[in-house]
């Protein structure tokens, strides 16, 4: 798998690279197959479809539950997912060397430094989707722990929307650095004194960064988009 992850050395795929695998399994004779695809995000579908995402997420939309993206992670991408392959939809297992009924068991070996979760709030043909999706500021996976620290949104339609973030600042910025990049375009947001208490001590605060506009705002309202978060960034 370390030479999957080589693949494209890059510092992307250094933070945000991780690697899935796939096992098939064919019922005649037994025999098992192992794959393995790298990624550099997750797709969480929202809607119905063949992935299993999709079906496990419709099902417990229906029992008027409101799906979480630990849940999701736990049951589709954590523990081992399976599918059946039977049908149209028959495996080619490479010891019979014809299509025989199996199961496909997906799960993700290798989990990146930096975990993008894409949540797909746009069908094929365009439709915009506002299903309700919670996420938690803190993961535990296996042995990492992972901390939410920005969140892409989308409001608005398919026709006509609008794209903001949100962005944590996980430690105090070096001043040096917030007088080269950080601006501000009104009063009412952040004081441009860095001198002052807000400034001197980031650590843990939320800011949402609408086009040229940054304004300080509080946890709870990051919580609160579930209908308009698109991509998740933990680390």
């Amino acid at each position: 798998m370390k030479h999957i992850r080589r693949v494209d050395d890059s510092l992307v795929y250094d933070y945000f690279g991780g690697v899935s695998q796939s096992k098939c399994v064919c019922y005649q004779c037994g025999h098992t197959s192992f794959s393995f695809e790298p990624f550099l995000d997750l797709s969480i579908q929202l809607e119905s479809g063949p992935s299993p995402v999709s079906e496990h997420f419709l099902r417990r939309a229906s029992m008027g539950n409101c799906e979480t993206v630990d849940q999701i992670l736990r049951e589709c991408y954590v523990d081992e997912n399976v599918e059946q392959l039977n049908g149209n939809n028959q495996l080619m297992c490479v010891k019979c060397k014809k299509k025989r009924d199996g199961i496909r068991a997906q799960q993700v070996k290798v989990w990146p430094k930096i975990l993008a979760l894409n949540l797909k709030r746009f069908t094929a043909t365009g439709r915009k989707l506002s299903a309700k999706l919670v996420f938690p500021h803190t993961l535990s996976i296996k042995n990492l722990r992972y901390r939410l620290y920005a969140v892409c949104c989308h409001s608005g339609s398919e026709s006509f929307g609008h794209y903001t973030s949100y962005v944590c600042v996980h430690g105090t910025p070096d001043e040096t650095v917030m007088q080269k990049h950080f601006t501000v375009t009104e009063e009412k947001d952040i004081k441009t004194d860095l001198k002052s208490p807000m400034m001197r001590d980031l650590k843990n605060m939320w800011f949402n960064c609408n086009d040229s506009y940054i304004s300080n705002v509080d946890a709870k309202e990051v919580s609160s988009v579930v209908e308009k978060a698109y991509i998740l960034f933990y680390f």
